[in-house]
C-alpha cells in the first residue's frame, strides 16, 4: 500500500509543475478536462492492473489517479473567482 500511495503523491507533484503551461496552453476547461482524462485512464487501467493480477500496473494507475488529482486541487481556485462579494459570508 505504501508504494502506491506514493505513486498517487508522485503523479499529484509532478503535474504541478506542469499545471501551470497546461493552463495557459489549453485555458481552464481544457486543463480540467486533461485531468479528468487522466483519472480516467487511471481508473480503467487499474481495473485492468487488478484483474491481469500486475502489480506494476497498479502503480502506474495510482500514478495517473494521481495526476488527476494534483489538477483536481485548482477547482476551489476557479470557484473562488467566479464567486462574488455580493452574496456575503456564511
Amino acid at each position: 500500500a505504501p508504494f502506491t500511495i506514493g505513486a498517487f503523491l508522485a503523479g499529484a507533484a509532478l503535474i504541478s509543475l506542469a499545471s501551470a503551461r497546461l493552463f495557459v496552453s489549453l485555458g481552464r476547461r481544457g486543463g480540467y478536462s486533461v485531468g479528468c482524462v487522466l483519472g480516467l485512464a487511471g481508473g480503467g487501467l487499474g481495473a485492468v492492473a487488478l484483474e491481469a493480477d500486475a502489480a506494476p500496473l497498479v502503480f502506474a494507475a495510482c500514478f495517473l489517479i494521481g495526476t488527476s488529482q494534483g489538477l483536481g486541487q485548482f477547482y476551489r481556485f476557479a470557484a473562488t473567482e467566479l464567486c462574488d462579494d455580493s452574496n456575503g459570508h456564511r
